[in-house]
């Protein structure tokens, strides 16, 4: 049997879990991994369906990544789509190193709406008056509800909370509040390499043309500026909607 000493690190997409598991990955002694296994159908159905099918789903998980790491001691990984399941995913891998990584929401709903494709299924509410509120919610009142319900479930586990913000500019801050907690080294200067190389950053309206054309997928035109230059309509939607989350995690 294989004794790995697992952990986790999740939160809403787009709040620097791609840059964190990069950074990790200078750890020596542990796997490390960015998503392991990534799918929409996982995210989706967690939601709604809950343990019923977060559990089977992560116990064929926990054996395809024994049998393909069985010399790891380490395993930790860095992914979103495991927001939905906290209690599931740390019965399974019988782990409580399970973290929340938070970044800035004016950050974060301005990367999600270049992103995000309205012609795709995303999550949606489960009770009858959210849901008729969010049939007649723009895209950018869903992308801030999301944000917040997703935010305000992984705040009410209890999980351990990293912001992005600290871990970037506070090298302290990093090892006391992830690395010694999950018992990884990182040495200062390599902390300081790192953070200067911004990773997974949006790309140009072009590229995103392009690759799209070349996915097959559909081309999100839109972009969404600097919360400084949204309009007065969207401040006050994402204060309304966002607002006394962002203060529970010490955001103005």
């Amino acid at each position: 049997m294989t004794n790995i000493d697992y952990a986790f690190v999740t939160g809403v997409g787009r709040s620097g879990t791609t840059f964190l598991s990069h950074l990790l990955s200078n750890c020596k002694g542990a796997t490390i991994h960015h998503e392991y296994e990534r799918t929409r159908e996982f995210q989706l159905l967690s939601w709604y369906l809950g343990k019923t099918y977060s559990i089977p789903y992560l116990k064929v998980l926990k054996e395809d990544i024994e049998s393909k790491n069985s010399s790891a001691s380490k395993f930790v990984e860095v992914n979103g789509g495991y927001r939905h399941c906290i209690n599931e995913l740390c019965e399974v891998f019988q782990t409580e190193k399970v973290f929340h990584l938070v970044r800035n929401p004016k950050d974060v709903v301005r990367s999600l709406y270049t992103r995000r494709d309205e012609r795709n299924v995303h999550f949606i509410p489960k009770t009858e008056t959210e849901i008729e509120w969010w049939l007649k919610a723009d895209k950018f009142s869903r992308i801030c509800w999301n944000w917040k319900t997703d935010t305000e479930l992984l705040i009410n586990e209890g999980l351990d909370i990293l912001l992005f913000e600290k871990i970037i500019s506070d090298y302290d801050y990093f090892k006391t509040n992830l690395l010694d907690k999950i018992g990884l080294t990182m040495d200062k200067g390599s902390w300081q390499n790192e953070v200067q190389v911004k990773k997974n950053k949006t790309k140009s309206k072009l590229y995103r043309f392009l690759y799209a054309k070349y996915k097959g997928k559909g081309f999100v035109e839109d972009r969404l500026p600097k919360y400084e230059d949204w309009s007065d309509d969207y401040k006050h939607k994402f204060n309304e909607i966002c607002g006394d989350t962002m203060l529970k995690l010490g955001y103005e």
